[in-house]
């Protein structure tokens, strides 16, 4: 099947994931793997001028939500991927390929659907049991300022639904939802655009979003 022509914009947000090449790591343990995307991906967006709004690394894959004031998606995440695949091979003496295939993206086209992206990609290390708090895993830039990956928390009203505070963030973030909630937004997400499968459903599965992940809105 043909791959998606890409959605180039400086108006919304992106959901983007890509998957290591062997699956259990990306190689090198999980916090040496870190330092490299952590010190790439800033590189990435100063060279090209993005924002990261929140990295998070699993053993296995990465997630990112990120805005391109440039339309420059493709230029940020070729470099990206491009320099921390050569620096991860130079440290773990390999020669194989670090990423199983192209990355993943998805246009989050508002306030809502990047909440509810936000939370989810949030909850993977609690779902997948690497920890009991979002603030218990370590690979997160949740509220993270160094200076190697600064991360912007505002953009336009797109942190609306979203807590300010980190205490009352860190709250609503630990707020589990429920199965079939998370289901709804994991399949928005396969998605080039985040929206649900059935426009006929939309409602009921607002209603379930909602209730789980705590937003309040009529649309999204």
């Amino acid at each position: 099947m043909a791959r998606a022509k890409l959605i180039r914009t400086d108006s919304s947000a992106y959901y983007i994931t890509c998957r290591s090449n062997n699956p259990n790591s990306f190689y090198l343990p999980t916090r040496e793997a870190w330092r490299h995307f952590r010190k790439y991906l800033g590189v990435a967006c100063e060279r090209y001028g993005a924002d990261c709004h929140l990295m998070v690394l699993m053993p296995n894959y990465l997630d990112l939500l990120l805005t391109t004031p440039n339309r420059n998606v493709d230029d940020v995440m070729r470099y990206f991927l491009s320099t921390v695949t050569r620096s991860i091979l130079g440290s773990s003496n390999r020669i194989n390929h670090i990423l199983g295939g192209r990355y993943r993206w998805c246009v989050l086209g508002s306030a809502l659907a990047f909440a509810y992206t936000y939370k989810f990609i949030c909850r993977n290390p609690i779902r997948e049991k690497e920890c009991l708090t979002v603030q218990g895993y370590p690979f997160i830039t949740l509220n993270d300022c160094r200076s190697d990956l600064p991360v912007c928390e505002g953009f336009r009203s797109y942190w609306d639904f979203i807590p300010k505070v980190l205490e009352q963030r860190l709250n609503w973030l630990n707020q589990p939802a429920a199965l079939e909630q998370e289901k709804l937004v994991k399949r928005a997400l396969r998605r080039y655009e985040f929206k649900f499968t059935s426009d006929s459903n939309l409602q009921r599965d607002l209603r379930l979003l909602r209730n789980g992940y705590g937003v309040e809105s009529n649309c999204i």
